[in-house]
Formats: C-alpha cells, structure tokens, sequence
C-alpha cells in the first residue's frame, strides 16, 4: 500500500527544457542527463559541495561558453510550475503524505520559492545540495528512507530521468519513469487507483 507520494520536481510538477548544453550535440535526452549530471561543477554545485559563485566561475569553460551565455541558460531552463501542480499536491495531502526529492541548485530553487507556493505544500523537501548528495547515487535514496520512516514499498517515486528511477527500483521503491504533468497524472490514477487527478 501506497503510504507516500515523492515527486521529483523538473519535468514532473515543475516545466523546465531540455539540458541546455548537451543537448544540441545529442537527441538522445536520457543521455544528456547523464552528461549533465557527471560533469564535475555540476556534481559539485548540486550536492552542496561549492558555491553559485563557484559554479557560475567553473561551469562555462567546462561547456566552451562565455559566462554570460551559461548564465542566461541555466537561468531560462527552469520555465516554471505546471498549471495545477500546487492543487494536486493539496488534494495528495488528504490522503497521502507527500515530498519531493530533487538534483537542484540553490540558484534554482530561490526562482522556483519567488514564483510559486508549491514547495511550502509539501511535507518534505529532499533537495540534492541541501543533502550533500545527487540521483542517481544510493545515498540520498537511503537519507531519504530514514527520514521518512516507511518501507521502501510504500512509496511512490516518480522521476524523469530513467537512471534515477532504475536507482530507486533496486532499493525497493514503487518507482515511475514519466515526464510532463498529464502523464505524472495518469501514473497517479493507476498506481493510487484513484480518480480526480
């Protein structure tokens, strides 16, 4: 049984575009996740281990662009929250308890916090700097497992990335690979068995 719903935030209750780096020299979106996320600066930044400062200084050489250019990206990759997303997370609460788990920056997160509501609706929030680790490594799913005190199996983790939901699979979680706010929907209805999502 269901006990908990944890949401990763891009692509699922958050829209963002595609990796603004990677993906003009590959289609392949999963794959340039990937290089995205083992990319030295962005490990780092992510898991808390340095500064925006820091990151801002290291990440546009890393990605052959000028600093300005790799801020004006990484500023216009987060486009915002999915019309409906704080309302599904109010009426998830009726029934479940509900949390995010997130590879994020604080630079992300202080725009999504002056644009929207939706983070101070949810029951927890397990973001990758604040925790000192990134998805799709086992440590932050297992931080995640004794804060919340459940079994693996009762929760519901939906995340964009495959290499992040595969992670959680072996640790035991009930875990959805989707992207984009109709389909997080749907995957609630089916694994939830319940309608009005």
């Amino acid at each position: 049984m269901i006990n908990y719903v944890l949401f990763d935030l891009g692509n699922i209750l958050i829209e963002i575009g595609r990796v603004p780096w990677f993906s003009d020299s590959t289609a392949d979106e999963q794959l340039a996740y990937k290089k995205w996320i083992e990319t030295d600066a962005v490990k780092n930044y992510e898991s808390g281990k340095i500064s925006t400062e820091a990151f801002f200084a290291a990440a546009p050489a890393v990605l052959n662009m000028s600093r300005e250019e790799f801020t004006n990206r990484f500023d216009s990759w987060l486009v915002g929250e999915y019309a409906g997303a704080t309302e599904l997370v109010r009426r998830l609460k009726e029934d479940y308890r509900v949390g995010c788990l997130s590879n994020t920056s604080p630079f992300h997160m202080e725009k999504v916090r002056r644009q929207s509501n939706l983070l101070d609706g949810l029951d927890d929030c397990f973001l990758s700097y604040e925790m000192g680790a990134v998805k799709p490594g086992k440590e932050i799913y297992e931080m995640v497992l004794q804060q919340v005190n459940l079994p693996a199996n009762e929760i519901l983790f939906l995340d964009d990335n495959k290499i992040n939901v595969d992670t959680a699979e072996a640790l035991g979680f009930t875990a959805v690979w989707v992207k984009g706010f109709g389909p997080v929907k749907d995957a609630l209805r089916e694994h939830l068995q319940k309608e009005g999502f």
